[in-house]
């Protein structure tokens, strides 16, 4: 006899966490210990934490009009990224109404059957290296759905396709070969040459490409065993799917939009505003393309915004956080107490420990460089004190600062990514928990080495 009242466990829903999350950082502002750092300017003249100041302060905690506001004002906080993801997906909705990327598949797997799978491991290896090479995070954003459209035409599935931008994407990122906005950073802060000790981390670039190429082409032999049947490109539905002259000139029309985005946000200082802008005028240009009118055009935008207006409300709740930790005192009294425990670890383990740590900040401070000026200037001086290499200091933070952003609810890069392929955060972390799990530990075990030899 079935038991009653035994319900499975069921991850809950991201806005969930999130709010959940707000609510226990507002009840910690009644009693937890809180206290400030002063800042002073530093040498580039950057604002940063001087290590020597803590201090406690009066108890702020947070009041339900507080509390009320705080969304509000992260969204107001995050609103390049809110507005960047909105127009993004809008635009990446009438490239994937067209069917034009299914028809160009479709069009290539017809005459040769057995590319599934070098398709798969070459996308995977281009966004690995565009990973390493421009360090992007949440410019991956609308490769997520093109890249799902692409494995769906040739029988895979959604998790499959973000997992093809996802994981090397994450791997080039984190690896940090010549990461201008998480190595170059945080070196210069650690009073290190930029990019000096690239050696290791290009070894550690092609060990995580290898656990991420690993798991990927794991998963789609498995899911074509499971689904013998999908992607039959024999249906009549398929067959009536034609790579026609408008779908081409879309494809390429889209191509060099994504290859000029590329070129603005590494080579011509585009920001988020600039990449909002752009993709309004990639959608007029395709709606013209496609031959529909102004109308018809702008309503597909809006179907694109609709799909990916809720997680992109995450991205509030998410820095709603962060000022509920700034304005009740609490996020420099967690950074002292993190600072003490690393004076106190154990030597061998000082460097995963200041990875962990860096994964801890990942939930309260979502971008690198508030990381950077906030936990650097503290582990560099302490580095010293227990004779720990600077260039173990930062390598730790990077690898601590890198993979986190694919898997945190909190994190707007995974939220972007997720929301952009319409996939919940709870079913994609079930799914990618033993790969991010490998990453991680292989992260942790080339910090423990780089510190057993000195790493330099």
């Amino acid at each position: 006899m079935e038991r009653l009242g035994k319900k499975k466990f069921k991850i809950p829903y991201t806005m969930t966490l999130l709010f959940g999350l707000m609510l226990i950082c507002a009840i910690l502002t009644y009693v937890a210990p809180t206290g400030k750092y002063d800042y002073i300017t530093n040498s580039d003249g950057v604002s940063v934490i001087d290590p020597n100041s803590y201090h406690t302060v009066e108890r702020n905690p947070t009041s339900p009009m507080d509390f009320m506001l705080a969304v509000p004002k992260g969204i107001q906080r995050q609103v390049t990224i809110f507005c960047m993801i909105l127009c993004t997906l809008g635009g990446v909705q009438i490239l994937n109404e067209s069917k034009a990327i299914d028809a160009g598949i479709l069009a290539i797997i017809r005459k040769h059957r057995k590319a599934e799978l070098p398709a798969i491991i070459g996308l995977s290896i281009l966004y690995g290296v565009i990973g390493l090479t421009a360090g992007w995070t949440i410019e991956f954003t609308p490769f997520v759905p093109i890249t799902i459209s692409v494995v769906r035409a040739m029988g895979y599935d959604d998790l499959l396709g973000a997992s093809i931008v996802i994981l090397p994407g994450a791997c080039g990122w984190t690896s940090g070969v010549i990461n201008i906005y998480s190595t170059a950073l945080a070196q210069s802060f650690a009073g290190l040459p930029i990019f000096s000790g690239l050696w290791l981390r290009l070894i550690s670039f092609f060990i995580f490409m290898a656990i991420a190429m690993v798991f990927i082409i794991a998963y789609s032999r498995k899911y074509k065993r499971e689904n013998p049947g999908a992607g039959d490109l024999d249906s009549p539905e398929i067959m009536a799917l034609e790579f026609n002259l408008r779908r081409k000139l879309m494809l390429i029309w889209n191509g060099f939009a994504l290859i000029y985005m590329a070129y603005g946000t590494t080579l011509s200082g585009w920001g988020m505003n600039h990449v909002s802008g752009w993709w309004i005028i990639v959608v007029i240009v395709s709606g013209f393309i496609m031959n529909m009118g102004l109308s018809d055009t702008f309503q597909s935008f809006i179907r694109g915004l609709q799909s990916i207006v809720g997680p992109a409300f995450n991205i509030g709740f998410a820095a709603g956080i962060l000022i509920i930790l700034q304005e009740g005192n609490l996020l420099d009294s967690t950074v002292h107490g993190l600072s003490n425990l690393l004076a106190s670890a154990p030597k061998p383990l000082v460097g995963v420990m200041v990875m962990l740590v860096t994964m801890v900040f990942e939930v309260f401070i979502a971008s690198v460089q508030g990381k950077v000026v906030t936990i650097i200037p503290l582990l560099a001086p302490l580095a010293e004190t227990i004779g720990i290499n600077r260039q173990v200091i930062v390598l730790a933070f990077i690898f601590g600062d890198g993979f986190p952003n694919w898997i945190y609810p909190t994190a707007a890069v995974c939220v972007a990514a997720l929301g952009a392929g319409k996939i919940q955060w709870g079913r994609w972390a079930k799914f990618i928990w033993k790969p991010m799990l490998a990453l991680h530990v292989a992260a942790a075990l080339i910090v423990a080495i780089a510190q057993m030899i000195n790493y330099t």
